[in-house]
């Protein structure tokens, strides 16, 4: 290369609108996709970055900048909770399918629709307390107000009159990374402070996704044409084995499994307590289920039909604590 020679200039970025920024999931979809976007980003907060839009979706359809989109990507919405009061279980709706609606007619309000929407939805959507390796056929059958919100925001996605828009859901378990909110946060507090407890000896699997696979895989599905796709690491991983890596990146003892007839009991006392208390206790009847059940889904088809590769959040763990 001559010593006047002019490096060739990179190609511009594509404009993606990101929502639910900056929570948990937005923040770490920010970080992944800021390489290859210019971000636009929508959230209940304020935010020091460039092109954010402080709104409440789940009250208004906001004016957005004129510029077309090439993704939009949906990550704003409500879990981690389990409703006591009518006010709480209508949130539900309020945030996960008046907001998602409210986006649409947003959208709808632009001199183009964008190339691609992604929906981030949940395997709740399909009801189920137990089960092993549930794949994208099964019926959806949530009743409770976080899975049916989903439910109805994944409806209104697919029924948007948005003709030349690639549309992609996206169905996550347990999302697994750093200050991961939730029953994985739950769990770490509980094992840092020493009385976390395996029940049954942890052999219940659950599913989980690394936080870092998220973004990519949207942008593979996207390209590949859109689709509705659930997003695991591909490995059902016990609470044993998911309780021993903890334990070993925290430096903490493992303490003794508890036997499922002594788990019982406590879980009716946390019952009680709750009800007094006007909210859930850590350890009730709903925990214990959780904790000797298998509640497993199956990702086979976003490796299969999109040739997706799967972090293993086990091989990851350091990075979680």
């Amino acid at each position: 290369m001559t010593d006047n020679a002019v490096t060739a200039p990179s190609p511009p970025l594509g404009k993606c609108l990101l929502t639910g920024y900056p929570g948990f999931l937005g923040s770490h979809l920010y970080e992944q996709l800021s390489g290859d976007f210019e971000l636009y980003t929508l959230g209940l907060g304020e935010s020091t970055t460039a092109n954010h839009i402080a709104v409440d979706l789940s009250q208004t359809a906001p004016d957005l900048p004129d510029v077309h989109f090439d993704l939009v990507i949906h990550a704003a919405g409500k879990a981690h909770s389990v409703p006591v009061t009518e006010a709480e279980k209508a949130a539900f709706f309020q945030v996960n399918e008046n907001g998602t609606r409210h986006l649409l007619e947003a959208l709808s309000r632009q001199a183009s629709l964008p190339s691609a929407l992604a929906l981030i939805s949940t395997v709740a959507v399909y009801g189920q307390e137990t089960g092993q390796h549930l794949d994208e056929s099964h019926p959806l059958e949530a009743t409770d107000p976080y899975g049916l919100s989903k439910i109805n925001a994944e409806t209104a996605v697919r029924e948007w009159g948005s003709e030349g828009t690639i549309k992609a859901i996206v169905r996550l378990p347990l999302i697994a990374g750093p200050n991961a909110p939730g029953n994985l946060g739950n769990m770490i507090r509980s094992i840092q402070k020493g009385y976390y407890f395996n029940v049954g000896g942890g052999t219940a699997r659950r599913s989980f996704v690394w936080i870092d696979d998220i973004a990519p895989f949207i942008c593979r599905l996207v390209a590949g044409g859109g689709g509705t796709y659930n997003l695991t690491d591909g490995r059902d991983t016990s609470f044993n084995e998911l309780y021993q890596a903890l334990c070993q990146a925290l430096g903490k003892r493992p303490n003794p499994s508890l036997p499922t007839p002594l788990a019982v009991p406590l879980a009716v006392v946390g019952d009680v307590l709750g009800r007094l208390a006007g909210k859930r206790m850590p350890f009730d009847r709903i925990a214990l289920k959780k904790m000797t059940t298998d509640l497993t889904f199956s990702s086979d088809s976003a490796m299969n039909d999109l040739a997706w590769e799967p972090t293993c959040i086990i091989d990851n763990i350091g990075k979680v604590v």
